[in-house]
């Protein structure tokens, strides 16, 4: 069975207090106050001027291939929280990237642990992913910690392109390999 395939049954899922699905054109409102928050998209991508490039960035990077990209809900709220997602798949060597951000108003809860836990779980048990990668800005050393916090380790330091300003910075590169990964 493909990966694709295997992401399209996982279009959808939950944890105790999230739920994960595609992300939709009404969840615009939401989406924005996330991404034109400075605080949040400074290691991510430019910061947004508006709500009409949010929803561009919305319906370019998240809807039109859903696919391996989920809106972050919040259960009590029903409200989009953030948005996590598989990038750079190579389905034949079985190894994947996964970014994320979150609300600003959700950070030190535990929401993004337990989202990243949970699409560690799907990667290595459903969709038989061997490698996953995590690329932080050198600088935001919250990603970086709660990447090793969920057992990824440093692999790498490098200078690079950022893919939307073209300026050079400097990147750390974590991996986790699907048999030293501890289920919980």
């Amino acid at each position: 069975m493909s990966v694709a395939f295997k992401l399209a049954q996982f279009a959808t899922f939950e944890t105790e207090r999230l739920f994960f699905r595609p992300f939709s054109y009404p969840d615009l409102d939401d989406f924005a106050d996330i991404v034109l928050n400075h605080r949040v998209t400074r290691f991510i991508h430019p910061s947004y001027q508006n709500k009409q490039e949010a929803a561009e960035l919305l319906i370019e990077a998240f809807m039109k291939e859903p696919l391996g990209k989920w809106a972050i809900v919040n259960q009590k709220t029903s409200t989009v929280i953030g948005a996590i997602r598989l990038e750079n798949r190579d389905d034949r060597h079985k190894r994947v990237e996964i970014s994320y951000f979150l609300s600003e108003e959700f950070w030190h809860q535990g929401f993004m642990s337990e989202s990243l836990r949970a699409l560690l779980n799907l990667c290595f048990k459903e969709f038989e992913i061997r490698v996953i990668d995590i690329i932080v800005h050198e600088e935001n050393i919250a990603s970086q910690a709660l990447a090793e916090a969920c057992g990824f380790k440093i692999k790498e330091r490098f200078k690079g392109s950022d893919r939307y300003t073209h300026k050079m910075r400097r990147y750390t590169r974590l991996e986790l390999q699907g048999e030293d990964y501890h289920y919980e």
